[in-house]
């Protein structure tokens, strides 16, 4: 898997994924949409931490930068 999101996506989806684990252990057991939180936090964090994003993949969407390779012609 090459990476496909940017280091501000991955700082940005790292905290909202903190911030949806923090709503799904204040709420746990109390609320009706508890798992779908707990959900939406492992999505923000597996892709925060791998920087990959499978609907990126899916649409065709690659916002991480790529390095141009230089070639220099060799004497």
């Amino acid at each position: 898997m090459k990476r496909n999101i940017t280091d501000i996506e991955i700082v940005i989806r790292l905290f909202a994924g903190i911030a949806f684990a923090s709503i799904t252990f204040d709420f746990a057991l109390r609320h009706q949409w508890n798992s779908m939180t707990a959900t939406v936090c492992a999505i923000l964090l597996v892709t925060a931490l791998t920087g990959f994003c499978p609907l990126y993949f899916i649409l065709g969407i690659h916002r991480h930068p790529r390095k141009k390779v230089i070639h220099k012609p060799s004497i």
